[in-house]
């Protein structure tokens, strides 16, 4: 259960990162000029490895896992695989099309995007974020009903197994119930044995009195 609760724990902080640079490239970087936007997104780029570190940390807890239980998350891992490479390459882009802006022409004119190309940019990334999120979602709908497939088969395994459990108890009471009966009868066995020889020999007693009865009678 541990290596559940490590990557249940590694995949809210996967969500809370990629949700914090969505949202800091959506509301922070089209109010930030010069430098600064080169560094916000070098942060911003910084955050990405360490969400890629959680991915690998994620999916080293899967392979600790059952085939069965691991499925479901294997689902969720690519979704993330999905988005963390849409939001680095959008960065990347980003940190390019800022240093640009740095420079300057032969005439000492600034060479870059203008404020209205920035916003479209960070607008075009919000629709990116949008569409991955809704890829996500979709995901995580599929990784429910996954899991609770799952669950429900476990839980009709696990009754098929208390039943088959509850079927070798009751051939195991049979069994001794038989055993029970059967030591009776051998005892029955042998006292109705003992009672023939008995009267066998009480028989042989008989028949011998006589016997001898007549040979006395025969001998006066």
């Amino acid at each position: 259960m541990s290596h559940l609760r490590d990557i249940k724990d590694y995949g809210e902080q996967i969500d809370e990162l990629f949700y914090r640079v969505e949202t800091s490239i959506q509301r922070d970087i089209t109010s930030l000029q010069g430098r600064a936007r080169v560094e916000k997104i070098d942060y911003l780029l910084g955050r990405m490895r360490r969400a890629q570190h959680l991915l690998e940390s994620y999916q080293i807890e899967l392979s600790l896992l059952s085939p069965l239980e691991a499925h479901p998350f294997n689902v969720a891992y690519r979704g993330y695989e999905e988005k963390h490479t849409s939001l680095d390459s959008r960065l990347n882009e980003l940190r390019q099309i800022f240093q640009s802006e740095e420079q300057v022409d032969a005439s000492g004119a600034p060479v870059g995007m203008t404020n209205r190309q920035i916003i479209q940019a960070a607008e075009t990334i919000q629709l990116e974020s949008k569409a991955s999120t809704g890829r996500s979602l979709a995901i995580i709908d599929e990784t429910i009903k996954v899991a609770s497939d799952t669950t429900k088969t476990l839980h009709e395994q696990t009754d098929q197994i208390e039943r088959i459990h509850q079927g070798i108890e009751q051939v195991d009471s049979n069994a001794r119930t038989a055993e029970k009966q059967l030591r009776i009868l051998i005892r029955r066995l042998a006292t109705d044995r003992l009672v023939l020889v008995l009267i066998v020999l009480v028989v042989l007693a008989i028949i011998a009195a006589i016997v001898v009865g007549v040979v006395k009678k025969k001998g006066k």
